[in-house]
């Protein structure tokens, strides 16, 4: 951009100031493989505390869900929820071949999630299997509520009128 001094000089017509030195910025780092951070941490608390799944209630929209990681997601909270005394290594050693992201399972095991201590990993998994589904909500909310001025069909409409109650709804149960 062109600074306040700068352009004081090109009005007046004065001679150009010697030039700013460059700044440089970071290159743009892309996005990392797994975009969802809900779904990665989620993952994270399931290889980390397989014993967190035992007894949580997987919301059943999770199932209707097409993300990447996903998949992975819920076949370790099945196993981990039918072996509760399953063992972190363990459970990353049996999904590492899962094709939704099995490989990157020992790297998410050793990472570091802060959570204290003496925290409800339990509660915590939960509270992130909610918040994925919210965020799935809102985004198909966000993309209806976009178009809406294009024109909707009459099923989109009703669609997201039902978004909206469900995300009320959502909001209530979360405050």
């Amino acid at each position: 951009g062109l600074n306040t001094t700068r352009l004081g000089e090109l009005l007046a017509g004065a001679p150009r100031s010697a030039p700013e030195p460059e700044v440089r910025r970071p290159p743009h780092q892309s996005a990392p493989a797994t975009r969802n951070t809900l779904i990665r941490k989620a993952v994270c608390l399931v290889v980390q505390q397989p014993s967190a799944a035992a007894g949580i209630h997987i919301p059943d929209k999770l199932h209707d869900l097409h993300k990447p990681g996903l998949a992975l997601l819920l076949d370790m909270l099945l196993t981990a929820q039918e072996t509760p005394a399953i063992k972190p290594a363990r459970l990353a050693e049996e999904f590492t071949g899962h094709p939704d992201g099995g490989t990157h399972l020992h790297t998410l095991l050793l990472q570091e999630l802060h959570l204290e201590p003496d925290s409800n990993w339990s509660a915590e998994l939960h509270a992130t299997l909610l918040a994925i589904v919210r965020e799935d909500l809102e985004g198909r909310f966000l993309s209806l509520a976009g178009r809406a001025a294009a024109g909707l069909t009459e099923a989109e409409k009703e669609e997201l009128r039902r978004l909206q109650q469900q995300l009320a709804e959502n909001h209530g149960n979360s405050a």
